[in-house]
Parts: C-alpha cells; structure tokens; sequence
C-alpha cells in the first residue's frame, strides 16, 4: 500500500463522537507525546510501532482525543541526529513506510475516538527523500498528509549519507474535521504561515524548532506542538499564554 505525499491531500471526516458539547463549547483532551528521539538510537520500525502503541493506549485511558509525537519519530540511526555532519542514513525504505501506516492504521481503528499525528516518517523511494507526516482518524488510511516544505540545513545534512535530495511539500495541509479547522505543519514551516487566521488548531511535529515553535501562532485559536527533543509546546490566543516544558508524555485540554 503506496501513499504518496505529494501533492498534500486531504479530506473532511465526522468527529461527532469526538466531542462533547458544554456551553457552546467543545473540550478536546490532547497527548503531546514528546520523546527524546536520538535516545531511541536504531530502533526498529516495529519497535518504534510497539513504543508508540503503548503511549496510545496511556492516552485512551485518559480519554484523550487528540494525539501528537514528534518530527523524525520514524527513522533510523536516530541517535545520529545530534550530529553534524551526521555518519549515517535515517531513512526508512518505502517498504517500512508503508508498514508503518498499515500498522499505524490499524492503531487508528483500535483507538477510534483518536485523532493521531503519529509525528513524521523520514524515508526514501528511487529518487528522492520525504520528511512526511499524515493524520489518521476512525480509517486504516490518512485522512491528511505532507511533507516538510521548509527544509533546514540540518535536514539537508540528514540528507547526505541517503544520495538523494529532499522532496518539497506544501507549506502546510488544511482538513476539517466535523466543526474544527486544523491546519497542518511540519517544524520550521510554521515561518511561513497559512493565507488566512480563522484557523482552530495548529498541530506541528518539529524536532528543535526554535523560535518557529511560535512563528505565527496567532493565525490559529490554539497551537500543540511535540519535540522530537523531548519539549512540548502549547499556545492559547484567547488569554494568549504559552505553555511549555520538558515532559516525555503531557496531557492537556482545549476549549473550542
């Protein structure tokens, strides 16, 4: 099963049974899982599903309806993204892309009243490297993907040991999903920004993201951000506040 990033897709879904209604409003439970990605050195893809499946069901059983890991949360030889020039490939084969979203879609299914963000895979085809990341709900399917459209010059240099370029997404992906409008980004894309502000949520895999981490915030009601370094971020444009910390699993809730 290929699913091809490119050009970003996406499509509307009912999130009827996701929400529950209190005085106009609409209380989202989030888990922002926040890993320190090199600690989990080349773990293998299956590994990193079955890690992953543990923090969902962690988040299930706190009822939580929104669920984000970080960028680079798929790929191997992580411990090697604190180095630069890094000595090794991170990529995972279009062969283990394509078993992580089987796999990952099979999660979606089991916990159907989750939205996941499963962070981003990093991996190669023939020609070309993707840092791409999709959206799953109530399907076996993504309902949203993209890839990274801002590269870095630290991911160009996570580049070099694959011998292939790095493959351009979108700035960013919009779905909607039942009354809520979430718009999609990957780390630094947040420096460019969405054409429009009436945005509810703002969801961002990053890896060390820097002051992108709140790089045109105020577009969006809220932002949840997860790092790949082991950080959270969360902003609320109502009372704008930022939350953030070092925390490998935080749990929170917003209003909408």
């Amino acid at each position: 099963m290929l699913i091809a990033p490119f050009p970003a897709y996406a499509v509307d879904v009912s999130l009827i049974k996701l929400k529950q209604q209190a005085d106009d409003m609409t209380t989202y439970k989030v888990a922002l899982f926040n890993p320190k990605v090199p600690t989990l050195n080349n773990e293998t893809p299956v590994q990193r599903i079955q890690r992953l499946a543990v923090m969902l069901a962690q988040a299930d059983a706190q009822s939580c309806r929104i669920f984000l890991a970080p960028e680079f949360y798929f790929t191997h030889n992580s411990q090697v993204l604190d180095e630069q020039p890094p000595s090794l490939c991170i990529a995972y084969t279009e062969q283990e892309m394509e078993t992580v979203l089987t796999k990952v879609g099979a999660l979606a299914m089991q916990y159907n009243k989750m939205l996941i963000v499963p962070g981003t895979l990093f991996w190669q085809d023939s020609t070309s490297l993707y840092n791409s990341s999709f959206v799953f709900y109530q399907q076996a399917t993504p309902i949203a993907s993209n890839s990274k459209y801002n590269a870095t010059p630290s991911d160009r240099e996570y580049a070099k040991p694959c011998r292939k370029g790095l493959e351009a997404g979108e700035k960013g992906v919009a779905f909607k999903l039942s009354g809520l409008s979430c718009y999609l980004q990957i780390c630094q894309d947040t420096t460019e920004g969405p054409d429009r502000d009436d945005y509810d949520l703002s969801i961002v895999p990053a890896y060390r993201p820097g002051l992108a981490q709140s790089s045109k915030q105020n577009l969006f009601k809220y932002r949840i951000l997860s790092d790949g370094a082991g950080r959270y971020y969360l902003y609320d444009r109502a009372n704008d506040k930022a939350d953030t910390g070092e925390n490998p699993f935080y749990i929170t809730s917003i209003d909408l």
